[in-house]
This record gives C-alpha cells, structure tokens and sequence, in this order.
C-alpha cells in the first residue's frame, strides 16, 4: 500500500511538472505578416477581374472575310464582356456584298489549362448594316440578331494567340471560323 501511494504522489508530481514546462500558448512571439506586392500580369493568369486589352481578328465565311477589333473587360474571374467593330466584304453568289458589324458579347472561360490555354464560350447581340442587293432584307438595312461562339486562347505574357469559330443569326444563320491577336493592357 505503501509502495502504490508513493508511485501515485510520484506520477502526480512528474504531471504537474511536465504541464508547468510547457509553453504558454498567450506567449507566442508575434508572427510578421508579409504582404508581398504581386504585379498580376507576373502571375500567368490574365482572367482577372479588372483585366482588359484589345484584339484584331479575321474571320472567313463561307464567301466573305470579316475583319474587326475587340475591347475586352473582365468583369469576374474568367467572366468578360467585348465590345466589337467589324466590317465583311465578299461576293456570295457573284454579287458584291458588305456589312458593318457592332456586337456585344458576354465571354466566359469555361476550362483553363496551367493559366496559359483557354477555351472560351461567347454568346451575345450583332447589330449590323447590311449592303446586299440580291435580298431584300440585307440591302441597306439595320438588322439585328445574336451569335454563339467558341474560342480558343493561349496567353503569353501580355499576348494571346486567338482561333475562333462563331455562329451568327441574322436574318440567316451563317458560320465564320478564323483567328486572331489579343494583347492585355493590365
């Protein structure tokens, strides 16, 4: 009995002792905060909320070429919204043809791969002017419509290569494929 209260008194001694070396967890040195300043356009990504830029492009119709110019502006991340100017030209069935193109185009990125490769939807409005004499509704008329499209985007530093292709729908449905140029001011 003896041997047991002495082992008891022992244990309680060597607890309360190894509790007392303990650190006080209210006496932990001060951790600095670092907040570096991180240029985003260092970072690879260029989807960012607030990020914008311009592109050129040509597009090939089925007999026309269209060539225009984008401001983008990302609203969220991997949500943007263009503003385009674009002018098309050619002959569909031997008769000259020409329009003037504004379009207003929500873009969202729907799969990134390593914030370098990009395949982004589009979908949005198309006002035109249309110069077409061989149909009555394209010969010098304002005309409205949408579009849908789907385009492909590998970023490099400020740069982005750009290959697209894009559904139309006014007054007919019509298909351009092509490519690009896009370069981000931020």
């Amino acid at each position: 009995m003896k041997n047991n209260l002495l082992s008891i008194i022992i244990l309680l001694g060597s607890l309360t002792f190894s509790f007392g070396q303990q650190p006080n967890p209210e006496k932990r040195p001060k951790q600095v905060k670092f907040k570096p300043k991180i240029n985003k356009m260092d970072m690879q990504s260029v989807h960012f909320p607030g990020a914008a830029g311009v592109d050129i492009y040509v597009y090939k119709g089925e007999k026309t070429t269209m060539i225009g110019a984008n401001y983008i502006h990302y609203i969220l991340d991997g949500l943007a919204i263009k503003g385009a100017l674009a002018y098309e030209q050619g002959t569909p069935f031997q008769i000259p043809y020409e329009a003037w193109y504004f379009k207003l185009i929500p873009q969202y990125s729907l799969i990134k791969i390593k914030e370098k490769l990009y395949i982004n939807i589009n979908a949005g409005g198309v006002v035109t002017y249309d110069a077409y004499e061989a149909y009555e509704p394209l010969d010098s008329q304002i005309n409205f419509g949408g579009l849908l499209g789907v385009e492909l985007e590998y970023t490099f530093g400020r740069l982005a290569l750009l290959a697209n292709f894009e559904q139309q729908y006014v007054q007919t449905a019509r298909s351009f494929a092509g490519g690009g140029l896009r370069y981000f001011f931020n």
